[in-house]
Formats: structure tokens, sequence, C-alpha cells
């Protein structure tokens, strides 16, 4: 992983998105906010499953994970470009929700077989060759 980074916007950088005339620099800081959130989502939904799916993570679940690692070490804009999907971002709140509440196995069953799709998409999308 890489060192924590603080994100700021400069006033002008803030007054380019106002104007709806945004910086490139007000971009970046904007995308890579989304990254951290969804980094975070993703960790929060891993470590989730592994104390509350305990069957799914040790059947798909761990093996799907290490796969994202994978594919983030290999590539990291790939990785980041998968993560960023506006899919992506609604699954793993739902994932989440569904981790949250009573029966955490059942309910979140379905949405986390879809952790194994993310692994290999972002995989593929990283250059290597995963197993399916």
């Amino acid at each position: 992983m890489t060192a924590p980074v603080t994100l700021r916007m400069t006033a002008k950088d803030f007054a380019s998105l106002a104007a709806c005339r945004p910086s490139p620099t007000a971009l970046r800081v904007l995308r890579d906010g989304q990254i951290s959130r969804r980094l975070l989502m993703l960790m929060d939904v891993a470590a989730a499953a592994r104390n509350r799916a305990p069957e799914f993570w040790e059947s798909r679940g761990a093996a799907a994970w290490d796969l994202c690692v994978q594919a983030r070490r290999a590539d990291v804009g790939a990785f980041e470009d998968v993560l960023l999907h506006p899919h992506v971002g609604v699954w793993l709140g739902r994932c989440m929700r569904a981790l949250d509440g009573p029966r955490p196995a059942v309910r979140a069953a379905t949405d986390l077989a879809r952790l194994g799709g993310l692994a290999a998409a972002t995989a593929l999308r990283a250059g290597l060759r995963p197993h399916l």
C-alpha cells in the first residue's frame, strides 16, 4: 500500500469546479478521494466478510481478496479504473449494509459472490491471467 496522503483543494481549484470548468488538479483531488473511499469500503467489506460470513470467506472470499491485492500490485491504474466503475460503488454499499444486519452470511451471500467477479476484472485489466 502507498503512504497516506492528505487530499487538499485550493480555493482556485474549488472555484473552477463551481464555475463548471474544473482544473486538472481539482479533478485529480476528486478522483483520488473517490479511490480512497472505495478502497476503504472494499477493505471494510473484506474484513466484515472474514468475521461475519466465515464460510464464504474460507471457500471463495480469501482467494478473491488475494487476487485483488495481486492486481493492485501489478497495475495500480488498472485496478483503480475498475474500482471507480459506478456499479462497484453501489455493490460495495450493498455489501456493507447486508453485512451489518442480522444473519449477514445469508443476507450478503449474493452480493459477496460478486467479489470473485471484481477480482477477476481487476486481474484481467492489470494483465494477470487468473485461474477462473
